[in-house]
């Protein structure tokens, strides 16, 4: 016989003997190497039955609990803080480029477009470096949390 049992059926046949398939049960009865490898099996299941369980002498809990860093939680002054520097700094920008929109169009219709370029990609560069760090703190930090 050239076609064996997988692990998955052996090691269901180990441990459920009342196996409704017949053909694993006959394929079992014939077979000297899936018996083999079953009598292992059985052999592996007893022994791990029969490790005795690690006892702790002490509560790990209360060991652990003290050691982690405790949650800053933010208050509703420190949320809205954040809101009105947000804002200030949305206005600080916002308003000049309303106010001096016509001009700002006609600067940049003047400037050749290498210019532009020269002055766009180094910010998206900048930009964009400075996200890759951040999302390297934030991998550590979140790994360290693991």
């Amino acid at each position: 016989m050239t076609d064996h049992l997988t692990d998955d059926e052996i090691q269901h046949f180990v441990l459920n003997k009342n196996v409704s398939n017949i053909t694993i049960q006959q394929h079992m009865a014939m077979c000297e190497s899936c018996k083999t490898v079953a009598a292992n099996y059985a052999t592996l299941f007893t022994a791990i039955k029969e490790v005795p369980k690690p006892l702790l002498e002490f509560d790990v809990a209360n060991v652990v609990m003290p050691a982690l860093p405790k949650l800053k939680h933010s208050t509703a002054g420190e949320d809205y803080f954040i809101y009105a520097v947000l804002m200030a700094a949305i206005g600080a920008l916002g308003i000049p480029v309303y106010l001096y929109k016509k001009d700002l169009i006609r600067m940049f219709e003047n400037m050749a477009w290498v210019l532009i370029a020269f002055i766009v990609l180094p910010v998206i560069a900048i930009l964009f470096l400075q996200f890759c760090d951040i999302f390297k703190v934030y991998k550590q930090q979140t790994a360290a949390i693991k």
